[in-house]
């Protein structure tokens, strides 16, 4: 029979102390390099903003959406806008993995007092990261999110100083996703980007109103001009 040599027990845990050492420095190391992935990203993301006229940003957010969400392994992500005056949130940009069902799918706005807990939550400048949506209290957001097979999510505040316009939410439906606080940091700031394009679409919006109404004006005057021409003439 074949001798088994036994390691002696301060060997033994010397080895588990090894393995779970080496276990920890690559899981360190796959984070840095998840994090670095997401920073280069969000620069890509950043300068395309930035150097796009306005009218092709709306297509521009659903892209770096999707890119967002591959990048995370997320399955949904989507933004959507605190309508405090009609008391509810809209859904208004979204990219959904394949097999995914979206929020827009009847573009069905959600009441405010179902999502009284994360809206004060963001007026505080909060990001709400739920890590097991099932283990969450009963409530109507839980029966929500459970409706749209959540099972993690985190949901990142748009703040225009200290006014809460939404928010970036970015959910997984087919397992339990722990984003990082580095990444939490990260998406912070993807959602300082987008509240400095929605000021860009405003003030575009507002500039292309202000042209067609001197068009407008500018017609009105010459048709009044060649109405007076003629008059005069006959």
């Amino acid at each position: 029979l074949k001798t088994v040599r036994r390691v002696p027990w301060w060997n033994r845990d010397l080895l588990l102390e090894t393995m779970v050492d080496s276990r920890k420095r690559k899981q360190a190391e796959s984070d840095l390099l998840r994090l670095t992935r997401l920073h280069e990203l969000l620069t890509r993301i950043s300068l395309t903003y930035i150097s796009l006229p306005v009218d092709r940003l709306e297509d521009a957010i659903e892209v770096s959406l999707g890119e967002l969400g591959r990048e995370l392994e997320a399955d949904r992500t989507s933004l959507f806008d605190y309508a405090l005056d009609h008391g509810s949130c809209r859904n208004t940009h979204e990219w959904c993995a394949t097999g995914v069902c979206p929020w827009s799918y009847a573009r069905q706005a959600v009441a405010l007092s179902v999502l009284a807990e994360w809206a004060a939550r963001h007026r505080q400048g909060e990001v709400v990261h739920v890590l097991d949506v099932a283990a969450q209290p009963e409530s109507d957001l839980r029966q929500l999110l459970l409706e749209r097979e959540d099972r993690s999510l985190i949901a990142v505040p748009m703040m225009d100083g200290e006014r809460c316009l939404g928010f970036a939410l970015f959910e997984s439906t087919r397992r339990q996703r722990v984003f990082l606080d580095a990444e939490q940091r990260l998406l912070q700031v993807f959602a300082q980007m987008l509240v400095s394009v929605r000021r860009r679409l405003t003030l575009g919006l507002a500039i292309r109103r202000s042209h067609d109404e001197a068009e407008q004006a500018s017609r009105a005057k010459s048709e009044f001009l060649a109405t007076m021409s003629h008059e005069i003439r006959t």
